[in-house]
């Protein structure tokens, strides 16, 4: 598996936003994006960082997001269903989720794990 230097230093290459994780059961998850993709254009907007991701997927049409990626070298199209707001969710179903997140780590910032890239070691 590839070391989290490596994929930030493709993706600056690019001009994409590395993707660290997904949440289990989520679209991008359903989907099969995961660790190491490089997420290149969301709604056909490029992705060269978290704003213009945020920007992007406020073009979502129809509870669809069009992403395009780069995995091993390929790009690849995909087209996520989204799930319903939030607010139209179980209370469960979020909870699920919020424990998740808090158990991955996902919420530290990669500079405060010193250790991030051995933990992705094969």
């Amino acid at each position: 598996m590839r070391r989290r230097a490596e994929i930030q230093a493709i993706a600056d290459t690019l001009g994409g936003l590395p993707v660290w994780g997904c949440l289990p059961g989520s679209p991008a998850h359903r989907a099969g994006i995961g660790y190491g993709d490089i997420l290149l254009e969301v709604n056909g907007v490029r992705t060269d960082g978290v704003q213009a991701y945020q920007r992007a997927c406020e073009a979502d049409v129809d509870r669809e997001r069009r992403v395009r990626l780069m995995r091993d070298g390929r790009e690849i199209a995909l087209t996520l269903a989204l799930d319903p707001p939030i607010a139209q969710r179980p209370p469960e179903a979020i909870e699920a989720a919020l424990r998740h997140v808090a158990a991955s780590g996902m919420l530290t910032p990669p500079e405060c794990d010193a250790d991030a890239d051995s933990r992705f070691e094969a």
